[in-house]
């Protein structure tokens, strides 16, 4: 049996007097009902048949509501208390408390934003301090990559993944070797535009593209190339940077020059 905290004022309140005595029932129905994070799945049809009553969820929100939201409609047609957490639980979820983490979940999946609850605080440090360890722990896992794991990783994504340990070995030794890390980013650009051109089931595995088989070799690092701008005064390609040849293609004017 789930215990919870209930305001005994409630029985002296205008609002509640108010209510008739199905839609009281009700509301007190909703607050027992509701999930611990306060969020509750309507089910009036249910109420009515359970306790002979006559309730519609439509005029249940506009008399409980009256002066005040005091059930809130999500988008996905659940309903919100929202005073509820805090009144259970304190101005504060702390997530490492399991309870706390389990409200924080519900809430999440139910698109509720946190800020948006009355009673809890916007700028919740507890929070705050877990985001920041986890952004602490993600520098400190990037921090410790090295450049063979690193051009693996690129290999995977771009190519495929698989023999990783293998795989990074190799890089490793053509590192000390004097390949540089752009070099061999380069190769595997080569080959994914190899593979985008001509599509194959055989794709080569990273252990030997860089390893035992040394595929590597089979593709020329692209090399990207930064040049200045044409030359305005041109009299060949008249400032545009390109000149059309005899055959009627357009190459690059001599007086385009690298940077």
């Amino acid at each position: 049996m789930s215990k919870r905290f209930h305001d005994t004022n409630i029985w002296d309140e205008d609002w509640f007097i108010s209510l008739p005595k199905d839609y009281r029932s009700f509301w007190l129905y909703v607050k027992d009902k509701c999930d611990h994070s306060g969020i509750f799945k309507p089910n009036v049809i249910i109420f009515n048949k359970l306790y002979d009553c006559e309730v519609s969820a439509k005029k249940a929100l506009d008399l409980i509501n009256i002066g005040k939201d005091r059930i809130v409609v999500l988008d996905n047609g659940r309903w919100l208390i929202p005073d509820f957490i805090s009144f259970q639980y304190g101005n504060h979820l702390n997530p490492n408390n399991r309870v706390h983490f389990s409200i924080l979940r519900l809430l999440e999946t139910n698109g509720v934003n946190l800020t948006s609850i009355r009673g809890l605080k916007e700028d919740n440090d507890t929070l705050k301090d877990k985001n920041k360890d986890k952004d602490k722990d993600k520098e400190n896992k990037n921090s410790s990559i090295t450049p063979g794991q690193e051009i693996y990783n690129y290999y995977a994504k771009t190519i495929k993944a698989g023999a990783s340990q293998d795989a990074i070995k190799s890089i490793n030794k053509l590192l000390k070797t004097g390949f540089t890390k752009e070099d061999l980013i380069g190769r595997i650009d080569a080959y994914k535009k190899q593979l985008t051109a001509k599509p194959t089931d055989f794709i080569i595995q990273a252990n030997n593209f860089f390893g035992e088989k040394a595929r590597y070799k089979d593709f020329a690092p692209i090399k990207i190339v930064d040049y200045l701008p044409p030359d305005q005064n041109c009299k060949a390609c008249k400032g545009i940077g390109k000149v059309q040849t005899g055959e009627g293609q357009l190459i690059m004017c001599k007086c385009v020059k690298e940077k």
